[in-house]
């Protein structure tokens, strides 16, 4: 349920706030200092990932989140450690050696993905302590005939690294995820949402159930069509559109609850997920990746096809969710480890962290209890 970035195709919170979290215990890190460091690191993250062009860095088989992270972690901690000119230059330069995330996992459903913003933060800490102490980088990695952007994508746009900088801030182009899934499928999940409230629609009654989805995301979330329509595992399940769809149809929502090995045996999930059929449209790929937008039709067993499409799907900086809804969902996803006190005293310290004089105190109300 990772923040995303439309143009880039990434998750960027994943990376940057762990990683100045961390870095809160190697030196004293204010709230003012804290959100400054994370913003510059959404900057650089996102920056990279549309430069890459995410239909090229995927045709390259490489986890987009991952390996621009790296180099976001390091901004990150190049601010907070107060580098400097050549010394971040070098941080960023050791980090490009360290962005190799396999999107291998979605062939078996396998857990490497969970590790890859972890592995991102790892490597961009020390890639900037590494500068720190003197040690260099190469100051073309992103640019350079070898570098990242030339490596990592087939169609790269290295103009795009630069374009606005200082005058828009990608922190404000946010989207964030109200489904437990690719982002790919939210769209999609939206539309069916709309169906059974404005029809009245029974599971048991689908025919046949088509989804739009981008070209881009046909891989992930579509094909093999088969494989999609049998998940194993609740990765393969974030990865399945036929999954996404059948669990909005039948459940009225795609939450984590949802999201569990044994829904797939659900006599009206598997009703569903079989009649799902993903469909590329040349009017969705025309605003992709600036906008997702997205449609979905329901074929009755009385003859009815009932549609619903969108813009922009929840939760993008046009569809925003307001304070409260990010609040609830919050407060639903910590509620198995976090006691509602506790809740509570993290949402007050977000609302005011810009006023924190040391974020450990933050880090310490994140701790288990």
């Amino acid at each position: 349920m990772d923040n995303v970035n439309n143009e880039a195709c990434l998750h960027f919170g994943v990376t940057a706030f762990p990683t100045a979290l961390a870095m809160a215990d190697v030196t004293q890190v204010s709230g003012r200092e804290f959100i400054s460091a994370v913003v510059a690191g959404y900057d650089v993250i996102v920056r990279l990932g549309r430069a890459l062009k995410c239909a090229g860095h995927y045709a390259r088989e490489f986890h987009s989140t991952g390996t621009c992270g790296a180099f976001g972690a390091a901004a990150v901690v190049g601010r907070l450690l107060g580098l400097k000119d050549d010394s971040f230059v070098h941080a960023l330069g050791i980090s490009g050696s360290q962005t190799s995330r396999s999107m291998e996992y979605l062939t078996q459903g396998a857990w490497t993905k969970r590790l890859h913003p972890g592995w991102a933060s790892h490597s961009g800490i020390w890639a900037a302590l590494q500068a720190r102490s003197g040690y260099t980088g190469p100051t073309t990695i992103l640019e350079g005939r070898d570098g990242f952007l030339q490596a990592y994508s087939g169609d790269p746009d290295p103009s795009l690294v630069l374009k606005d900088l200082g005058v828009e801030y990608q922190v404000a182009r946010t989207s964030i995820k109200p489904h437990t899934c690719c982002r790919f499928k939210q769209g999609p999940i939206d539309c069916l949402l709309n169906l059974p409230s404005i029809y009245g629609l029974n599971p048991m009654d689908v025919a046949e159930v088509r989804v739009g989805v981008l070209s881009a995301g046909m891989k992930l979330v579509s094909d093999p069509i088969e494989s999609k329509r049998h998940p194993v595992s609740v990765v393969d399940m974030q990865f399945s559109m036929p999954f996404g769809a059948d669990v909005a149809l039948t459940h009225g929502r795609a939450s984590l609850e949802e999201y569990q090995e044994s829904m797939p045996d659900n006599p009206q999930v598997k009703h569903v997920m079989e009649r799902v059929n993903c469909i590329t449209n040349p009017k969705l790929d025309a605003v992709f990746p600036k906008q997702f937008p997205a449609w979905a039709e329901v074929d009755t067993t009385d003859g009815r096809t009932l549609r619903s499409e969108m813009e922009y799907p929840k939760g993008d900086p046009e569809n925003p969710v307001t304070w409260p809804e990010m609040n609830e969902k919050f407060l639903q996803l910590s509620v198995p480890v976090i006691s509602s006190t506790r809740q509570q005293e993290i949402i007050a310290a977000v609302e005011s962290l810009d006023h924190l004089s040391d974020v450990r105190q933050f880090a310490a109300l994140l701790s288990t209890e």
